[in-house]
């Protein structure tokens, strides 16, 4: 029985000395480990929870207004001869946004006044499409509302200068034809714009 009793007391003591001395280790291992990440931290300050992030880039310009004036370079009725400038000048206003980075959705009115007196009221509903820089396709519709309704296509081809103030000026060269009532006609069209951003 003492022998037994002399063994447990061995152990228990053995496990005494044992559990504290890992504990130790351990403790002193995990201080290491911290010490040596606040280290790091310190080093590379960009990973510090309180560095700051880069200010983001300002969004670009979704909307804009534009101003118009066009006039017919060519023109020939629908079994008729090829004429040149009509003496014709067609102001308007527009309003634009963009719905992609390249793409804009655009809607313009214009009368048209030909050698002073009116003749037509037109909508110009078209998407616009910035593939370049200074360079853009457009494909646009003709609605004739006055006199009568009709419909048309109106695609075109336009140069764009932009200014950082958000104004903008642009060259438009159109082919229009009016095949609503089944009598095509055929134009080539000169437009000058200029447009605001915001």
């Amino acid at each position: 029985m003492s022998r037994t009793q002399d063994s447990l007391a061995g152990r228990a003591r053995a496990v005494t000395t044992f559990v504290p001395r890992r504990l130790g280790v351990l403790v002193a291992a995990l201080g290491l480990c911290v010490a040596g990440s606040a280290r790091a931290d310190a080093v590379e300050p960009s990973a510090s929870p309180s560095a700051e992030a880069p200010p983001a880039a300002a969004p670009a310009p979704m909307n804009y207004v534009t101003v118009l004036v066009g006039t017919t370079v060519l023109y020939r009725k629908n079994g008729g001869s090829v004429g040149g400038w009509q003496r014709d000048v067609s102001p308007g206003i527009g309003y634009g946004r963009l719905v992609t980075p390249k793409i804009a959705l655009e809607l313009d009115i214009s009368p048209t006044f030909a050698k002073g007196d009116y003749t037509t009221l037109t909508l110009i509903p078209g998407v616009v499409w910035n593939f370049s820089t200074y360079v853009y396709a457009a494909a646009r519709f003709l609605v004739p509302v006055d006199p009568e309704l009709n419909l048309g296509a109106f695609p075109g081809i336009g140069a764009f200068y932009g200014f950082s103030n958000g104004i903008g000026v642009s060259l438009e060269l159109n082919a229009g034809s009016n095949f609503g009532r089944g009598n095509p006609d055929l134009a080539t069209l000169l437009t000058l714009g200029a447009l605001y951003s915001f």
